[in-house]
């Protein structure tokens, strides 16, 4: 569990990294990129992000996920 911390750290660190880097970035002409874009992309990274380390933690709590059953009502024992 302890390297699941780590990478969760490492993780943070590289989207703080990539925030700060690509809204500061500047093309040879002066222009900044699109933020749009920027906003985007870090949405994306964070999602697969969150994806991989969800089932990173699955696989080394050694935990399963099942949905939860729908507690359904029988239809003889409701009285109108």
């Amino acid at each position: 569990m302890k390297l699941w911390w780590s990478a969760n750290l490492y993780w943070f660190t590289l989207i703080a990294y990539l925030n700060v880097f690509l809204f500061s970035y500047r093309y040879d002409d002066g222009s900044y990129i699109n933020p749009f874009v920027v906003v985007f992309l870090l949405i994306a990274v964070c999602v697969m992000i969150g994806e991989f380390q969800f089932a990173w933690y699955m696989w080394v709590a050694q935990k399963t996920y099942k949905p939860r059953k729908k507690k359904h009502q029988n239809s003889e024992s409701v009285l109108l």
